[in-house]
């Protein structure tokens, strides 16, 4: 991709429209066993839930939550399943069957309207009070983990454990995790100071069995959770003996301290994760390297009222960070190798491995002002005709070539008709970034 002047703004290839509020949250879902095209879903600030065919451009299936509540984020659990947090504080998991899928298929070909749709299978109470999204893991048997804001305290954590084939199983293996005393026992360290008050919980993301949370002080905060069990450690004794898992610091950092984290992405090709704040920087969180069991409880500190441990030599990371063009970055995502950024001025930025800027893109509203005023106002109409130049961003989905090539197999080319296998190869040799708005538009951009 060239440079491009940073005054160029990029059109894009094309909009989806169905969404008649913001756009809040989006996802692309890789289940190349269930479907022969590759699929994007959104969710908006009235409940409203779209699965989009990228190959033709058009709506597959539509959902809306009960009750018209927020889509505040989604995470894809592959295979038909995802999960949707929403501002009536559920965490709901839906899944679109693989016969659904199969029928969904057969309409996509013959241009008939879609009457699948999306069943809810699971709900779980979550706080979604402040900024925070949510990490589900998968274990084993069919078992998922559940990483999320504590229920009444925004600044605390807490872990759940359930099976989807049963609604009953809902376990709550820690509640109200929070993590700055323990980081404050790192005497030697003087970034540790940082740690007295980590503020709200702002973003999860999980990286290899890590969960990377940022916090509204600044401080990113890495952890696993271990089963005591499993790794047959010796960990205080006199502990309680019935929760059989701890929680172990492996990161922290405090590049963006005191202002708040406000993005985490993963770079795939470096295994770097990528945060970004109010500032005008993007911290970048080298990956942790692999440790064994826990061991012995000399080489840690222990905060056994939250079953947090932290090593003794632990170092925090403070300054490991990239200038960006703008400030307040609400929006990261990793396509190809580029970061994508968008900020709160609702201009986004594509920037290469050594962050040049090669595009921007943005949204523009009519160019008429309307004051609220009666009676009118020239003293700050041009800084606020600024401010509001642009429509907010307000969801950032990358896709890269090499996910989409997944739906390139034989099989999948044997279920689409001719003209689609054509836009398919067309798709699949390019990257894109796809840009939700408030107004409900989305955009999708070649870069």
């Amino acid at each position: 991709m060239k440079e491009h002047h940073l005054n160029d703004i990029q059109l894009p290839e094309y909009s989806l429209r169905c969404h008649k509020s913001g756009v809040t949250a989006s996802t692309f879902v890789e289940w190349p066993s269930r479907s022969s095209v590759p699929i994007l879903i959104t969710g908006d600030s009235s409940g409203l839930i779209v699965l989009w065919d990228l190959i033709v451009r058009r709506p597959l299936v539509t959902h809306t939550l009960a009750g018209g509540a927020q889509v505040v984020a989604m995470q894809d659990l592959g295979d038909g399943l995802i999960a949707i947090l929403s501002k009536d504080h559920k965490l709901r998991l839906l899944e679109m069957t693989a016969k659904e899928m199969k029928s969904l298929a057969e309409c996509t070909t013959s241009f008939e309207a879609p009457q699948q749709q999306l069943h809810e299978i699971y709900e779980v109470p979550v706080n979604t009070l402040n900024f925070a999204n949510f990490v589900l893991q998968k274990l084993n048997k069919g078992f998922y983990r559940l990483i999320c804001t504590n229920t009444q305290d925004s600044e605390a954590i807490d872990v759940y454990q359930f099976h989807l084939s049963n609604v009953h199983s809902l376990q709550r293996v820690f509640r109200g995790v929070t993590f700055g005393g323990v980081i404050q026992k790192l005497a030697t360290d003087p970034e540790s100071v940082k740690a007295r008050k980590l503020g709200i919980v702002m973003r999860f993301l999980e990286h290899q069995e890590t969960i990377y949370c940022g916090f509204e002080s600044g401080l990113v905060v890495g952890f696993k959770i271990h089963d005591l069990d499993c790794e047959r450690t010796n960990i205080d004794e006199d502990a309680d003996r019935n929760h059989n898992t701890c929680i172990e610091i492996v990161y922290v950092s405090s590049v963006h301290y005191p202002e708040p984290v406000l993005a985490l992405e993963l770079n795939d090709a470096t295994g770097e994760i990528l945060t970004s704040s109010t500032k005008d920087v993007v911290g970048i969180h080298p990956p942790i390297s692999t440790q064994g069991a826990i061991g012995c409880q000399s080489n840690f500190f222990h905060d056994q009222a939250s079953s947090v441990l932290i090593r003794r030599d632990l170092k925090i990371c403070g300054t490991n960070f990239k200038k960006v063009p703008a400030s307040s970055i609400g929006y990261l995502a990793v396509v190809n190798g580029n970061l994508v950024a968008s900020s709160w001025s609702g201009i986004t930025y594509v920037l290469s491995p050594d962050y040049r800027v090669l595009v921007t893109m943005s949204k523009s509203r009519p160019n008429v002002f309307v004051s609220d005023s009666s009676q009118g106002s020239l003293q700050g109409a041009n800084e606020e005709k600024t401010q509001k130049r642009h429509i907010k961003v307000s969801s950032l989905t990358g896709i890269s070539p090499a996910v989409i090539q997944r739906f390139s197999s034989l099989d999948h080319q044997l279920t689409r008709w001719q003209g689609q296998n054509r836009r398919m190869r067309a798709f699949a040799a390019k990257s894109w970034c796809i840009i939700g708005y408030d107004d409900g538009s989305i955009a999708v951009h070649q870069i």
